[in-house]
């Protein structure tokens, strides 16, 4: 998948390597944790790379020893073998770089005790690391199914188990150590069941709320993964370009109700059995991130005189949400009071704040990659010869190949990119006498 994302962003001509990546960090503040192939790096090599990363003026806050090396047939389920590997490296860094903080990684706990006794126990006497690794995948690694195939509504709609329970194994074992969940999601049976249904949403909120409400002992939370079509937020199609996934529109909506926080506060009280949430407050002013988890509405006072709006994703848990579409609606406030519909995620907040959640901010949605339409070259009486997309992201056609056929046409097909009715769409070409030499036309927004 890494290949192909990569082979992706050269044809359109962003290339991808180190130097982009560290742009890429340095433009919007992304702190990266860097995960060491702890089995194959010598400490001269793992020095190489911090001077790199320096010159690039990267901050390096965290390094994971190596990927979930508990299945790793190197140190299968042999914490000295994994020992001997990652103390040398450690040693290094820590003389190199001594500010930045190393990752152990401790296996699952929720399948059974053969993890958290052969290797989760051993791990914690060790000394080299200053952090807990931990992954867990609901309906996956590390969870036992009790019906043995699927992975029943409720649990998705109250996931906090998912967390509390390694988590707890792991506060204990390992006391006053930070824990890094550097990945979660649901795992390969709950995303057959459930990916791109609501319940997926609620179960995404759910869980952050979940890790917000554990921040002081879980140091680093990253959702797995954002690009590709089975885990992911949003992934491509090399016919229609990029397309996004319901989970992409609920991260644009946690990700608002988060942006510029100064002070957060989380729902407690009876309440929180049904509605999980948080309130908010920054630079824009105050918000609210709420879950209704019943089937039921449920009216809510808000602070008299705060000029605040809402928007809302209904999520009823069996339904399937489309693709590449928008999945918010407006909430009304009126007379500061607000009805959260049955299944539901809201963020109320300032007019501003809502602006950054909505699918029509352009300066968002346009770091995506362009859908293209598909082209086809035709000429009586058929085309041999398709055109391709150059580096450039455009597709060239060659007529001094058709010389002897005048009639030669390029058609496109605009309905791969889902035209809407009421939108406006600009469609440019240029034509070439010769090389380098010729005319760009462009239309008007039609």
């Amino acid at each position: 998948m890494g290949r192909e994302a990569v082979g992706t962003l050269s044809k359109i001509g962003r290339k991808y390597d180190l130097p982009g990546y560290a742009r890429l960090c340095n433009e919007t503040g992304m702190t990266p944790i860097w995960v060491l192939k702890a089995y194959e790096e010598t400490p001269e090599s793992v020095i190489a790379l911090l001077e790199r990363l320096d010159e690039l003026n990267l901050n390096v806050k965290a390094i994971e020893m190596g990927n979930e090396p508990y299945w790793d047939l190197r140190s299968l389920m042999n914490v000295w073998k994994y020992s001997e590997y990652c103390r040398p490296l450690a040693a290094a860094i820590r003389e190199h770089r001594p500010d930045v903080a190393i990752g152990a990684c401790f296996g699952p706990v929720r399948d059974d005790s053969t993890y958290a006794e052969k290797w989760n126990a051993p791990l914690a006497e060790q000394d080299l690391y200053d952090a807990v690794v931990y992954h867990e995948y609901y309906g996956g690694q590390g969870f036992a199914l009790e019906a043995g195939v699927e992975l029943p509504v409720e649990a998705m709609l109250h996931p906090e188990a998912l967390f509390d329970e390694a988590f707890d194994h792991l506060e204990a074992l390992v006391p006053g150590k930070p824990i890094w969940c550097t990945e979660w999601n649901m795992g390969q049976v709950g995303l057959k069941q459930w990916k791109n249904k609501r319940a997926e949403l609620l179960f995404l909120g759910a869980s952050m709320v979940r890790l917000l409400e554990d921040r002081e002992s879980i140091e680093w939370s990253c959702f797995h993964q954002i690009y590709e079509s089975n885990f992911g937020t949003f992934s491509f199609d090399k016919d229609t370009g990029v397309y996004t996934l319901p989970s992409y529109e609920f991260f644009r909506l946690f990700g608002a109700s988060l942006e510029g926080v100064e002070a957060l506060q989380m729902l407690e009280g009876e309440a929180a059995d049904f509605i999980r949430g948080y309130a908010a407050v920054g630079e824009e002013g105050l918000r609210y991130f709420l879950l209704n988890r019943g089937d039921k509405d449920i009216t809510a006072a808000l602070p008299e005189g705060a000029a605040l709006k809402g928007l809302a994703m209904k999520a009823d848990p069996q339904v399937e949400f489309p693709i590449s579409r928008s999945i918010t609606r407006p909430l009304a406030i009126v007379d500061s009071t607000v009805t959260l519909p049955a299944y539901s995620i809201s963020l109320i907040a300032s007019e501003e704040t809502l602006a950054k959640a909505s699918r029509e901010d352009e300066n968002v949605t346009g770091n995506l990659l362009p859908v293209r339409p598909h082209v086809s070259l035709w000429y009586p009486p058929y085309a041999r010869k398709q055109p391709r997309v150059s580096p450039q992201g455009a597709y060239e056609v060659d007529f001094s190949t058709f010389a002897d056929k005048p009639n030669a046409q390029v058609k496109m097909d605009l309905s791969g990119i889902n035209p809407q009715e009421g939108s406006r769409y600009r469609v440019s070409f240029e034509a070439n006498a010769e090389p380098g030499i010729g005319n760009r036309f462009c239309s008007e927004a039609a």
